[in-house]
């Protein structure tokens, strides 16, 4: 797994899965074609917010496989803990946070 390039847009949906967990989805650039699996992986640690991190990783293609050699479209989504204020989404180029406010029902 290695951290895709750069994080474009991340958004959250409150009322999917609900129960005080909320839905977190990330848009972003692989440097080349043949990236797999894109994820987001929660780390251990918080940042100064106070939010939960999380890197925005893929699987690289495999060593001599022939790729695009341009930027691709890369999404991943995940389901934070209950409690979680908000959100901080880490690239290799970027970092991206968004607070948690529930949208009225």
């Amino acid at each position: 797994m290695t951290k895709i390039h750069s994080i474009d847009q991340v958004n959250f949906d409150s009322r999917n899965p609900g129960g005080g967990r909320f839905r977190i989805m990330a848009d972003g650039q692989a440097n080349s074609g043949g990236w797999s699996n894109p994820r987001l992986e929660k780390m251990r640690h918080k940042d100064e917010n106070g939010f939960a991190v999380y890197n925005f990783v893929a699987d690289p293609p495999s060593p001599g496989t022939i790729v695009t050699h341009a930027f691709v479209n890369v999404q991943a989504e995940a389901v934070t803990d209950v409690g979680e204020t908000g959100a901080a989404i880490e690239s290799e180029t970027n970092k991206m946070s968004i607070g948690f406010a529930p949208e009225a029902e």
